[in-house]
């Protein structure tokens, strides 16, 4: 049988119209307490880093086809760029999807420091019902470390089987999922192993992992504002779900980077660190960056001595020793190697050991740049939106139950006032410019196999012809979106 990967995974269930973005619409862990206050830039030359390999990986990250949302760059612990690309913003959450599974690890970390778990214990040890109703040996024989390193013995992610039964608890649906090898013996990149290793921390701690690694990671570390999604059983999903800013990736590819410490002080265990990020299995030959192995929940990379966790769509926090750097990125890419690649081809070269001259040209070329990113925004005829004010249209009955559009234009912006059996919503688009719908919303047009959680909405419209408004929309706590395209004929 093909062995499946974890993009091939992904393309599947969304070809299923299931996939680990649709998740979010069960409940969430959260904390909300502020916003961390902001590590403090410098310029590249100061920490030996040459702002043209910035300037030059920004414009690369513009030129391809696949869509930038935020970057962060640090160098000997300092933050050397930063930037969003408008709509979005420093202070929001961004889904991670997959980079979830390395807090997942830490999590695992803490609770083997603190004696609650040992990596050779049995997984079945942990469910002694469940464990009576199967006897297959390979799954008797599974352990935490297995958990860890994706070499459980299944074929496929076991999370495919927890998917068709999402609404009811995942637990059982792991262990009815077949283990066809001997744990151990076979790599395969499983969602559902990083989602069992949350549930085991949670029994043994008596807390869920988000509410675990609160005081021990993410208080000392300074974020503030984090979720995480649950199991119907009230587990955090462990290998994905979480949403936290670009800032919290950043702090915590530097607390591994410095082996667990955070501004000198020990935070994460410093043995895990090592443990954790190490390679423990081969992984996917052949494809690529994911074919240089795999730690417990960390992925290697073809650059020497570099690891990272990353997530799908291109969430990654990438930790490289010999350069003593850290990257963390949010995006929408549907290509990962080739926006990993950008990273690696533009930054990595520009990085010196030696003392870099400053250019203050280049360096207010660099700001510049990176304080006016923006996602790509249609041109079209401006002054022909006024004229739709005032419109209303009835739609046919379709699958998201919306019955009309009011529309109201304005200098600047446009409402488009949905109205559904349950109610009206308004999206306010700026006239081709971005604009911030103010409060976290349900999204009306919600797709099967994305993210359904409350965010912010960032709009823009254009009228590319005199008949065709076109609505770009962006989840901004999220990461998808839409192009909505409304033709006119006469009155319809």
């Amino acid at each position: 049988m093909e062995t499946i990967n974890r993009r091939i995974f992904l393309h599947n269930l969304t070809r299923m119209g299931l996939g680990a973005g649709l998740l979010p619409v069960l409940p969430a862990c959260k904390s909300t307490s502020g916003i961390a206050v902001a590590l403090d830039q410098v310029s590249p030359e100061s920490q030996g880093v040459d702002s043209q390999a910035i300037i030059d990986f920004i414009h690369a990250a513009d030129a391809c086809d696949y869509e930038w949302h935020s970057f962060m760059i640090l160098r000997h612990g300092k933050v050397v760029a930063k930037g969003w690309w408008d709509p979005f913003k420093p202070e929001y959450v961004h889904t991670l999807y997959s980079l979830s599974k390395s807090f997942t690890s830490t999590a695992a970390g803490f609770a083997r420091e603190e004696g609650k778990i040992h990596l050779d214990d049995k997984v079945v040890s942990f469910f002694p019902d469940l464990a009576k109703m199967h006897s297959d040996p390979n799954l008797h024989a599974m352990t935490i470390r297995h958990l860890l390193t994706m070499n459980t013995g299944h074929e496929v992610d076991s999370f495919t089987r927890i998917l068709t039964n999402f609404n009811k608890p995942w637990i059982p649906g792991f262990f009815e999922h077949p283990v066809e090898h001997p744990p151990g013996s076979k790599f395969v990149y499983d969602t559902g192993a990083t989602f069992m290793l949350s549930a085991i921390v949670q029994m043994k701690v008596g807390m869920p992992i988000i509410d675990y690694l609160k005081p021990r990671l993410f208080d000392p570390l300074g974020i503030k504002d984090f979720d995480w999604v649950k199991s119907p059983e009230g587990i955090c999903a462990g290998g994905f779900g979480l949403r936290v800013t670009t800032e919290a990736i950043a702090r915590f590819g530097q607390t591994y980077l410095d082996g667990g410490k955070w501004n000198g002080k020990q935070v994460v265990p410093g043995s895990w660190v090592d443990e954790a990020t190490a390679k423990h299995t081969d992984s996917n030959p052949g494809d690529s960056e994911w074919s240089n192995g795999y730690g417990y929940q960390f992925w290697r990379c073809k650059l020497p001595n570099t690891y990272r966790g990353d997530g799908a769509y291109g969430q990654y926090c990438i930790v490289m020793p010999d350069q003593d750097a850290v990257v963390a990125v949010t995006s929408e890419s549907w290509d990962m190697g080739k926006s990993m690649q950008i990273i690696f081809d533009h930054l990595v070269p520009g990085m010196s050991n030696e003392k870099v001259s400053e250019n203050k040209s280049k360096l207010q070329e660099l700001r510049k740049l990176q304080d006016n990113l923006s996602l790509k925004i249609p041109q079209g005829n401006k002054n022909g939106i006024s004229e739709l004010t005032g419109k209303k249209y009835r739609f046919d009955n379709n699958d998201f139950g919306v019955e009309k559009v009011e529309l109201v234009a304005r200098n600047n912006s446009i409402d488009f006032i949905f109205s559904t059996s349950m109610g009206e919503q308004k999206i306010t688009a700026g006239i081709e410019q971005w604009l911030t719908n103010p409060a976290s919303v349900k999204y009306p047009f919600p797709v099967f196999f994305r993210t359904d959680h409350p965010s912010k909405i960032g709009a823009t419209a254009t009228l590319i012809e005199d008949n065709n408004l076109q609505l770009n929309i962006k989840m901004l706590e999220g990461i998808h979106g839409d192009q909505l395209n409304f033709a006119f004929s006469g009155n319809e």
